[in-house]
């Protein structure tokens, strides 16, 4: 009798859904909105102003806020992204749903109506210091070292695939390579001629464009950093190099707008490293009756059979203590 009762234990805890710290209802929701690559910080503030008209009709929503311009998964700055917050009403003053689950099931309904912007909902994980959102998380590995638009193409492939899995509920990721970019083409031969280091005409265009450090004080009692770059009428279109000059070997001033041609390129706005490779995170959450050890199982599979050779992936956040575990 002590056999089959050991026996039946050790299957049905073979069989039982696996999973880590649950997600716990800290009556806070994230939202993060996403745009087309390009997309202006007016535009996006049209769409924020917008999503917050409509959580202002969710019974739930106690207060909120947003900001524009702030890719929270890629921990980055960008026009075309921004993030919001919601603090939700103590449980019981919520209206006719509670569950944290069903209050973000409502806003996404509410929010279905903005067509111009993708708008993901999520929740900090229980134990801080693990990532910016629950669910599943992992980092698509490029080991051949091959074109940026390549890897984001496995990428959305990888996220297509596992989108058709009965466990995962979504799957997303920030990374784009259709930003509009300028390509910076320097005639080194020219600069050589003219007595122009390429280091300083480098740092040049970064402390116009890019903007540099300067230094750091402290006043009235608080700490300030100073940093340097050009006002914004002064960097806001190409033509704005005709007024960039660097000083050659000689001390004299050199525009560099005759050393420098650009190009209309496309590419990303953040590339992600992770163990000197370049990389991609991917997000998503399990659909409710998963747990998160199916929505592993799911990517495993799925990684094994569509992934190309030269890529791989690994674990991050919560997931990968969950797998330690």
């Amino acid at each position: 009798g002590l056999i089959i009762v050991t026996l039946a234990t050790v299957w049905m805890v073979s069989k039982a859904p696996t999973g880590f710290i649950p997600t716990e209802d800290q009556g806070f929701i994230v939202f993060s909105v996403s745009l087309p690559p390009g997309a202006s910080l007016d535009r996006t503030q049209k769409v924020m102003s917008r999503i917050d008209t409509l959580l202002n009709e969710v019974e739930a929503v106690e207060r909120r806020g947003t900001i524009t311009g702030l890719n929270i998964l890629a921990n980055a700055n960008s026009s075309n992204y921004g993030v919001g917050f919601i603090r939700m009403k103590p449980t019981g003053k919520r209206g006719a749903v509670n569950s944290v689950e069903g209050v973000m099931g409502i806003i996404n309904e509410k929010l279905s109506v903005i067509k111009d912007a993708s708008v993901f909902l999520f929740q900090f994980p229980t134990v801080q210091g693990f990532g910016n959102t629950t669910g599943f998380e992992f980092i698509l590995q490029d080991r051949t070292g091959g074109p940026l638009d390549k890897m984001g193409n496995t990428a959305y492939g990888l996220i297509g695939e596992l989108m058709q899995r009965k466990e995962i509920a979504y799957a997303f990721t920030t990374f784009s390579t259709g930003n509009p970019q300028y390509m910076v083409d320097i005639n080194e031969d020219k600069a050589k001629q003219l007595g122009v280091s390429i280091s300083e005409l480098l740092q040049t265009l970064q402390v116009y464009y890019g903007s540099s450090f300067a230094s750091d004080f402290n006043r009235f009692g608080k700490y300030y950093r100073v940093i340097v770059q050009a006002d914004i009428q002064y960097r806001a279109d190409a033509s704005s190099l005709n007024n960039v000059f660097v000083k050659n070997n000689l001390g004299e001033m050199v525009s560099v707008n005759t050393l420098v041609t650009l190009q209309r390129v496309y590419g990303p706005e953040t590339v992600t490293r992770n163990n000197l490779f370049n990389a991609v995170t991917i997000n998503g959450l399990s659909k409710p009756g998963y747990s998160s050890g199916d929505a592993i199982k799911a990517i495993q599979e799925v990684a094994e059979k569509y992934l190309p050779r030269g890529y791989s992936y690994e674990w991050t956040g919560m997931t990968k203590e969950e797998i330690g575990a």
